[in-house]
């Protein structure tokens, strides 16, 4: 009885004590330094009974994810539930799960977190006897993106005696989470009674890279891509185009469009849908590069009205030398003619977009040989019409007295000869 006091005491003064016990612990954010110095190299933790829960509101996030970074098995109830964490991670956990939750809930449950972004488990699987042991609803910015290795979880694997796959486990309610035709029948074949429900208006999500042919078939290809989140990159493109046709369902860029160094693209007709290009980066670079493109003369984004950066150039076009294009289409997409760095190589187009100086110049001396040309047509020409007319006029009269005389003449002559003849 004595030494069952001193230990009391020795907990409430001196959590530090050997009496402390490292598989009983409640995991408040209070007691954690306390549980890291006794229990820092223990890695597997449970409860005796059914009260042990682990609430993340109880920790910082790097705390919470700090704590998990070693954990191989837990016998507690996780919840992750209204807090403001953007990432929870479980990288180490893969023994079973074998604990009793309240209300028969999942043993690890994150629900109705407005930031959160990622969840990452390990490689292993995760397996509960007694209750599901993923419960995921409501979190708004998840996507299946950014739930790293969830096919691995087998959520809710009862006792089976051939093996620990069939499983009952919920992905509800999750209005950013989409999931592939593929990956579905992938998830329903590995997870039995997988009850899931996908947003019907569903934006297909693929990452960035570096387009190659390779990356066309591996992760654009077939996936009718609504957001790509990343860098895009475009560059030393050789051989025939037609792949990069795949791009054209791409309605928003969450990182840079840069398209440098091509050979063989003569027009940029790829994206006839895209909307928005968003760098989203604290480095400061144009959202939109398009330069050193030896052939390229054409420049076709029909959709696209807004360019953003932290940058003070949004958009840089240079050093396309057969490239022409309208400049006012772009100063509006990308904030203002201060926002933008256009050069053309060989035409400096007017900013109104109808060509260069030079053509203003030929059309005006055009129009003026034309009028010259006419009036003086219509001045040297009436002239001649005229003096002509009184030169016609002038014969016709000087015939005409010539008539006259000689009629008179023959008149006179016929007279005498009468007079003669009856005379």
């Amino acid at each position: 009885m004595h030494m069952m006091t001193t230990c009391f005491v020795l907990m409430l003064s001196l959590p530090l004590a050997s009496c402390y016990k490292c598989n009983d612990y409640n995991f408040y954010r209070n007691h954690l330094e306390d549980f890291k110095i006794q229990c820092g190299e223990k890695t597997s933790v449970e409860f005796k009974d059914k009260s042990g829960v682990i609430k993340a509101k109880d920790f910082t996030e790097d705390e919470f994810n700090q704590f998990f970074s070693k954990m191989l098995r837990f016998q507690a109830c996780i919840r992750v539930d209204e807090v403001a964490f953007r990432k929870v991670s479980f990288p180490a956990v893969s023994a079973r799960a074998d604990v009793k939750c309240l209300r028969s809930l999942a043993a690890v449950v994150i629900t109705n977190n407005p930031r959160l972004e990622e969840i990452v488990f390990g490689n292993g699987t995760v397996p509960a006897s007694y209750v599901p042991t993923l419960m995921v609803r409501g979190n708004k910015k998840l996507s299946n993106e950014t739930i790293n290795n969830l096919n691995l979880i087998k959520a809710g694997a009862r006792k089976s005696k051939r093996n620990q796959i069939q499983v009952y486990g919920e992905i509800l309610d999750n209005s950013k989470l989409c999931i592939r035709d593929d990956l579905e029948k992938h998830l329903r074949t590995r997870l039995i009674d997988l009850n899931m429900t996908v947003p019907e208006q569903c934006e297909m999500v693929c990452m960035g890279g570096t387009v190659t042919s390779v990356y066309i078939e591996t992760t654009i290809t077939g996936r009718q891509c609504d957001i790509i989140r990343g860098d895009l990159i475009i560059k030393n493109w050789k051989g025939d185009t037609t792949p990069l046709q795949h791009l054209s369902t791409i309605r928003k860029i969450k990182g840079v469009l840069h398209i440098r160094d091509n050979a063989n693209i003569e027009k940029l007709e790829f994206f006839p849908a895209l909307e928005e290009i968003d760098a989203e980066s604290e480095h400061k670079r144009p959202a939109l590069l398009i330069s050193n493109n030896s052939v390229l003369e054409q420049v076709q984004f029909v959709s696209l009205v807004k360019i953003t950066t932290t940058a003070r150039i949004s958009t840089v076009i240079t050093n396309n030398p057969k490239l022409i294009i309208i400049k006012d289409e772009w100063y509006e997409a990308a904030g203002g003619k201060n926002r933008t760095e256009i050069v053309l190589a060989n035409i400096k187009e007017d900013e109104s977009g109808f060509g260069s100086p030079l053509l203003y110049i030929v059309l005006v001396i055009v129009i003026i040989v034309v009028f010259i040309t006419l009036a003086l047509r219509y001045t040297y020409g009436g002239q001649a019409t005229i003096s002509s007319y009184q030169s016609h006029t002038k014969h016709m009269k000087k015939a005409s007295t010539i008539l006259c005389t000689n009629s008179a003449r023959t008149n006179v002559i016929a007279s005498n000869s009468f007079n003669r003849q009856f005379l």
